[in-house]
């Protein structure tokens, strides 16, 4: 199988000269995989100078081949974790969709979650909690009030249980709790 691309090289291996015709350009990469040969089978020849040069070549090539097949199964399962790991991606991604449909259908228009890198809104500075307007929707009974701005990490159920939390009536305590309406009270003061 000589062809013009081939290049004679010279590899050293337990003492003996191997020649041997490489692909253009893979000169380096053989010297290489020759040197790592020619190590594992001097370390095996010293721990073991009993040994012939065909039971170290053989004992050595199974050694490796070991290796190579360890590697090749672990390969195997670092792809099966990938594709399960897409799968589950994927997965993800049509549940995401969903819920997003979803969102759309229940949520009034303009009412949809911001999104996480989105600054936190601000009020104007002519924004005044106090003074209620027509426009506020809390200016009549038959008035329904506006749709609640839905923000990340809010909860409407805290933001409720505040809003009629008054600091007007003296059976609220500090916790948020009502205190009972009869029986008798304890003056700390």
């Amino acid at each position: 199988m000589a062809t013009d691309d081939m290049k004679p090289i010279r590899v050293h291996i337990i003492g003996r000269e191997y020649a041997l015709r490489v692909r253009e350009g893979e000169e380096k990469t053989t010297r290489h995989l020759a040197a790592q040969i020619n190590a594992r089978m001097e370390a095996f020849k010293d721990a073991h100078p009993e040994q012939a040069d065909l039971t170290t070549s053989v004992i050595t090539a199974l050694a490796m081949a070991e290796e190579l097949n360890d590697l090749r199964d672990e390969l195997d399962q670092m792809r099966e974790q990938v594709e399960a790991a897409r799968e589950h991606e994927h997965a993800l991604n049509q549940m995401l969709e969903h819920l997003s449909e979803q969102l759309a259908e229940v949520l009034p228009s303009g009412a949809l979650p911001v999104a996480p890198d989105a600054p936190d809104p601000l009020p104007s500075e002519d924004y005044d909690p106090d003074v209620s307007s027509a426009s506020d929707g809390h200016a009549g009974n038959d008035v329904s009030p506006p749709a609640p701005t839905l923000l990340l990490g809010s909860n409407p159920a805290s933001d409720e249980r505040d809003a009629e939390t008054t600091d007007d009536d003296p059976s609220d305590d500090a916790s948020g709790q009502t205190a009972p309406a009869e029986g008798p009270t304890s003056d700390n003061a």
